[in-house]
């Protein structure tokens, strides 16, 4: 976030104004961390731009190299391979996530569940008007819970 904010000012910067670019900081999307993101805007933080952009370009360096070398020394030890072995060490990481996430699926177990539906209609003016009530949880596994509730 830091790196890009300092992209869009320099950007921005170069249409000749006087801007003072702030950034919203929040590490989470949801609605309060957004909306109290907003509300406290900061100043761009330069240094922890440049670690972003020096990190980025550590990574690019290492990915470059070590892609050639292993890619060399899997094309010397197995005759007729002629693939490339892409290295990047965010690509790890992400290979993990992608296999945990998978495994989750995988091993999946669907649970029986109740909800809670609550509908009022009433005549107003000659009209119906009907109002839904929704419960933030929509799902209810207790079924003895359901029960109280309902």
């Amino acid at each position: 976030g830091e790196a890009i904010a300092f992209d869009v000012a320099d950007e921005c910067q170069t249409s000749g104004g006087k801007l003072i670019v702030k950034r919203a900081i929040f590490s989470a999307v949801t609605p309060q961390e957004v909306k109290n993101a907003v509300q406290n805007l900061a100043i761009p933080n330069k240094n922890l731009s440049d670690a972003v952009k020096t990190r980025q370009e550590v990574d690019l360096r290492i990915g470059a190299c070590f892609t050639r070398y292993q890619t060399l020394l899997f094309q010397e030890i197995f005759s007729g391979f002629r693939e490339i072995v892409s290295y990047g060490p965010c690509q790890f990481p992400t290979l993990g996530f992608i296999v945990e996430r998978q495994h989750q699926i995988d091993h999946f177990v669907p649970e029986e569940f109740n909800y809670i539906a609550c509908k009022v209609a009433k005549m107003h003016k000659g009209k119906t008007l009907i109002v839904d009530f929704e419960w933030d949880k929509y799902r209810v596994f207790d079924e003895l819970i359901a029960i109280v509730l309902y």
